[in-house]
């Protein structure tokens, strides 16, 4: 049996004076994990892509669930010589690997719209982003898409509490954002660039303006 994938229709925000640019597909912005890490305005997510786990003084690795997503850094240390080694009061950030994220959302933010914002309206989310990597193969890897699920992003390992890692997770004071993405994996080496300005004028045939 054939599973049928999900039909995502994405509503974009941009600033106007980029709008014309982007309705006829001459620029079209993806940006990294990193570079909304470090955004300087209110919705800038620290914990973009990432986990922060906080561990508290401990040093029962074995017995605990939690173990595993710190065992790396234990080794490191001198765990796997046979060393005792002990984390006190330590925090431990994992990053997702290098990949370019295109944002949007799954209805109209009538906030934005009130500030001035152009909107439009993608009809089919995934035919999109398919359209966006036809047009832009050497920058942009495997596609991912989906809807943002907002969830604790931090978290104790030795407590059992291990948030899921994966790019369709945010913390929940963004759930506003009503977030749905779609991801391309992007080489290690060299580094990818913070920012991209990609031209795909078939995949601005799926686009639409409505505010």
């Amino acid at each position: 049996m054939t599973k049928r994938l999900v039909k995502w229709v994405g509503y974009k925000h941009i600033d106007p004076k980029y709008a014309d640019a982007f309705a006829g597909g001459a620029s079209i912005q993806l940006a990294t994990f990193e570079h909304y890490r470090k955004l300087e305005f209110a919705r800038r997510d620290d914990l973009e892509g990432a986990v922060r786990y906080e561990i508290d003084h401990t040093n029962h690795f074995e017995d605990n669930p939690g173990w595993q997503a710190v065992q790396p850094i234990i080794d490191e240390l001198g765990g796997a010589a046979g060393m005792e080694v002990q984390l006190q009061d330590v925090t431990v950030i994992t990053n997702l690997p290098p990949a370019y994220l295109f944002c949007c959302s799954w209805e109209p933010d009538q906030q934005l719209i009130a500030e001035g914002m152009a909107v439009f309206e993608i009809a089919d989310l995934r035919a999109f982003g398919k359209r966006l990597r036809r047009d832009n193969r050497r920058q942009l890897g495997r596609m991912h898409v989906g809807e943002v699920t907002y969830v604790a992003r931090e978290g104790n390992p030795f407590a059992g509490q291990i948030p899921p890692q994966g790019p369709f997770y945010k913390d929940p004071k963004f759930s506003s954002e009503n977030e749905l993405r779609l991801v391309f994996e992007a080489a290690p080496d060299p580094p990818p660039e913070p920012v991209i300005r990609i031209a795909s004028p078939l995949a601005a045939r799926l686009v639409r303006r409505i505010a």
